[in-house]
């Protein structure tokens, strides 16, 4: 039998420690350190192993754990939270669209994010986008522009029902992803055929492969990977320090240390063993 959500452990995790009510206020303090103390990761499935979206594996690994995860992992714990604290809360399918050709064809249905309907209205909140982090929920309304942490957001009502999340990008207004208001079910992240692709990788290529990214307080987000030195910072450019493009390295410099902050020490351990299954197999495709 699966577990209740334990409020107090999650919140001792995240540094939470205020009201306890279903309103804007809260769901923005809690989407906020969420985001900014438990890391995008997908260590789990590069050392080939499947993951396991039920609360209670959830719970163990991050929080018993100190681990990360990945979108469907993020959100689903986080929706969890936020069901156990009376918000109402509809869990929502997207397509990914971030640094995809304008003329690409639409993919599946692969990333987790979540409906929040509050007193003025519904919010969008997603902890678990790695490739771009949503540092606090916006306001679920197209047309106006949203300004947030790190970013400025903007929802496009692009036909069909969908709705296009957008961000703006020193180059212009860049798609992330693309989504409708239909409820998805627990089983439609479990079992959907189209995603388990993204659950388990035999192959040792993970989802997200090059994308395994640390949040930090100051908005820093540190790839733990082939780019270890890579970072996107506040403003959003990219930059590489020393070391970026050198290659895979077995215990890349912070990984689980202090420069990537209390967050990452439950990861340390998993990546140096994940790099080591990734060396022993002669699989060094991160970077690809």
């Amino acid at each position: 039998m699966t577990q209740p959500m334990d409020l107090d452990a999650y919140f001792k995790r995240i540094g939470y420690g205020g009201p306890r009510e279903a309103t804007l206020e809260v769901l923005r303090a809690l989407h906020t350190r969420h985001t900014t103390t438990i890391p995008f990761e997908n260590l789990t499935p590069l050392m080939g192993s499947p993951v396991d979206l039920d609360l209670d594996a959830l719970q163990a690994k991050f929080v018993g754990q100190r681990r990360g995860g990945y979108c469907f992992e993020q959100n689903a714990l986080f929706k969890a939270a936020l069901d156990a604290l009376g918000f109402q809360v509809t869990g929502l399918g997207a397509r990914v669209r971030w640094m995809a050709p304008p003329d690409a064809p639409l993919g599946a249905r692969s990333h987790m994010l979540l409906k929040v309907d509050l007193a003025d209205g519904p919010w969008l909140a997603d902890v678990g986008f790695g490739g771009h982090i949503l540092a606090e929920p916006i306001r679920l309304a197209t047309g106006i522009d949203q300004a947030a942490p790190a970013a400025t957001l903007r929802l496009a009502d692009v036909g069909d029902g969908a709705l296009m999340l957008r961000t703006l990008l020193p180059t212009g207004w860049q798609d992330v992803y693309r989504f409708d208001l239909i409820p998805q079910q627990p089983a439609d992240y479990h079992r959907d055929p189209s995603r388990l692709h993204l659950r388990q990788c035999p192959s040792g290529r993970a989802p997200y492969a090059g994308s395994a990214l640390q949040p930090v307080q100051s908005q820093t987000h540190h790839p733990l990977d082939g780019r270890a030195n890579r970072t996107a910072d506040a403003d959003r450019r990219r930059r590489s320090g020393p070391g970026a493009g050198s290659g895979l390295q077995p215990d890349p410099a912070g990984a689980g240390r202090g420069d990537l902050g209390e967050a990452a020490s439950g990861v340390g351990t998993c990546w140096r063993r994940c790099t080591e299954r990734l060396f022993d197999d002669r699989i060094v495709r991160l970077a690809r």
